[in-house]
């Protein structure tokens, strides 16, 4: 199992991570700087859509997002690239649709993100299929009780 760090925001910009070897960083924190992949042993880009939607209060037109995220993950010649995971806000048909896109504009899968809501059928076909699989939202999921 390989454990990615992530950046840490700050005011004036972007915390380097404490170390070279796995790194995870979000498009939505480092949208307009351009990321130099080749000082990580191994990186992933998260979609930020999360921070957007719920930390920044914001509304995202998806499509419009995709196409940005799409164009920067070709623009830094980024391999590993999380999917929109926006079941809650478009349904996880749009999130597939998305997810489609993603992969012929880049001409790479992106990362599926597996919630409770797509159940245990879904996760061991993700698994299956992709070469990463990610679990996200459980502590909106399942609130604030321990696993």
């Amino acid at each position: 199992m390989k454990v990615f760090i992530g950046r840490q925001s700050k005011e004036n910009g972007i915390k380097e991570p404490p170390c070279k070897y796995c790194c995870l960083m979000s498009y939505w924190e480092c949208r307009k700087t351009r990321i130099d992949v080749s000082r990580y042993l191994d990186f992933i880009l998260d979609s930020g859509v999360f921070t957007l939607v719920y930390g920044a209060g914001g509304k995202v037109d998806a499509w419009d997002y995709a196409k940005k995220y799409a164009r920067y993950v070709n623009e830094c010649g980024i391999q590993n690239y999380v999917e929109l995971d926006l079941d809650k806000i478009a349904g996880y048909e749009e999130v597939k649709k998305l997810r489609a896109y993603l992969k012929a504009e880049t001409g790479r899968d992106p990362i599926p993100v597996w919630h409770i809501s797509r159940g245990i059928d879904e996760f061991k076909r993700m698994c299956s299929e992709y070469e990463y699989a990610s679990i996200g939202g459980l502590r909106q999921e399942i609130g604030k009780k321990r696993l």
